[in-house]
């Protein structure tokens, strides 16, 4: 059998594939390409591997395999000069904390209204922990390790408190829809419960995507006890108001327009 081309746009993915690769048992060529959908389209890669919060379907490209949740946590760090143990989060009044984007931005001043903020490039946003004059960061935890943090106080934020991008933290593999072969190859790793929250997700993500007004965050998982929960941030772009909806329940069944009916 020839090796597996696989397309990659970011070398966070590599790990995961290798790891993938090596359950399957399948030898693999990893390719770096700017356009993996035209490439794959043209027949010069066999899949890609993308964030699932990016990707993009329709009838010819699917999603075959879903990897499981990484993190989608966010942490809050705080240099000692704007450190306030009296006040929530343990940051003083006014303080201006670097963001990614204004979906976290509004979720964070919801919570803390005097707060400052300013949207920067994840680069930016890294490059900040080395910064004296820096106060305060919100960073999905995912990328802490990355960061130097000898300087900060850290807060972690529950994911159903601070709630990213539909799809968050999850690499997808997508394919031709009519390469049955590398579907089958690729079914092994798919996680079937990480794929029926974010169908829940992107249902409701579907519909937000709609009301151009406002961003949105979309979260749902399945507890212990088979119940699946949905949290969803909706936050109003021009006036920073963010409305909370947190919903259970047993099944998937018509969850999503459960949910939307509740933010109509």
């Amino acid at each position: 059998m020839n090796p597996l081309r696989i397309a990659v746009q970011s070398n966070m993915a590599i790990d995961y594939i290798t790891e993938s690769m090596a359950t399957l048992g399948l030898a693999f060529e990893i390719l770096r390409s700017e356009n993996p959908r035209t490439a794959l389209m043209q027949g010069d890669i066999d899949t890609y591997v993308t964030s699932l919060a990016d990707a993009e379907t329709d009838l010819t490209v699917v999603n075959t395999a879903l990897s499981p949740r990484s993190d989608t946590s966010f942490t809050l760090l705080v240099t000692p000069s704007a450190n306030d143990d009296a006040q929530l989060f343990r940051i003083r009044a006014g303080a201006t904390v670097l963001c990614l984007q204004d979906l976290h931005a509004a979720q964070l001043c919801h919570y803390r209204k005097d707060l400052k903020t300013t949207i920067v490039s994840l680069d930016v946003l890294l490059s900040a922990t080395q910064n004296a004059d820096c106060e305060a960061i919100l960073l999905p935890t995912r990328y802490v390790a990355a960061a130097n943090l000898a300087q900060f106080d850290s807060i972690k934020f529950n994911p159903k408190e601070l709630i990213d991008k539909a799809g968050t933290g999850i690499w997808t593999w997508q394919t031709l829809a009519t390469d049955v072969a590398t579907r089958r190859l690729l079914k092994p790793i798919h996680q079937s419960l990480v794929s029926e929250c974010t169908n829940v997700e992107r249902q409701i993500a579907k519909h937000l995507l709609s009301q151009n007004t406002e961003s949105y965050g979309v979260y749902c998982d399945c507890n212990a006890y088979k119940y699946y929960n949905v949290n969803v941030a909706r936050c109003n772009k021009d006036t920073g108001e963010v409305k909370n909806i947190h919903f259970s329940n047993s099944t998937t069944f018509n969850l999503a327009d459960d949910v939307i009916a509740m933010l109509d």
